[in-house]
């Protein structure tokens, strides 16, 4: 479990529109390892990332959604020396729609001409590895 103090962080949209709009975070995860022999391990895990961002029907189009991450990994040493390891990571980010609410626009102009108006959805996957070759002497 990892708390994710998103309301303590400092960044432009943060400072730009005021604290409240980020809240904290609970972050459950799991993982696997399986050494199957000595030099070869399989790896599996898996984390639920609930999204900071409770409405975003304001002037800001930011997106981000809540997220399921799948990862698998291998980890191999041969020769002694060499240690080789991979994963793959599958993350699928949750449909979300957000409505835009006129209240939070300073003007009927603004809330009318906003890209996001009236409504945007959003979500997707994403796929991600990474592969490393490593010496050690």
């Amino acid at each position: 479990m990892t708390w994710a103090r998103w309301s303590e962080a400092l960044s432009n949209n943060l400072n730009f529109w005021g604290p409240g709009r980020w809240g904290d975070t609970i972050v459950p995860a799991f993982g696997l390892r399986w050494k199957a022999t000595n030099a070869l391990s399989l790896m599996m895990g898996y984390r639920y990332q609930r999204s900071p961002i409770d409405n975003l029907g304001g002037p800001s189009n930011m997106l981000d959604c809540d997220r399921h991450v799948e990862s698998l990994g291998l980890d191999v040493n041969f020769l002694k020396m060499f240690r080789f390891t991979a994963g793959l990571q599958y993350t699928v980010l949750v449909d979300r729609t957000e409505v835009k609410d006129a209240r939070r626009f300073p003007t009927d102009a603004l809330f009318y001409s906003n890209p996001g108006y009236p409504s945007y959805t959003f979500g997707g996957h994403e796929i991600a590895t990474q592969a490393t070759l490593e010496a050690r002497w």
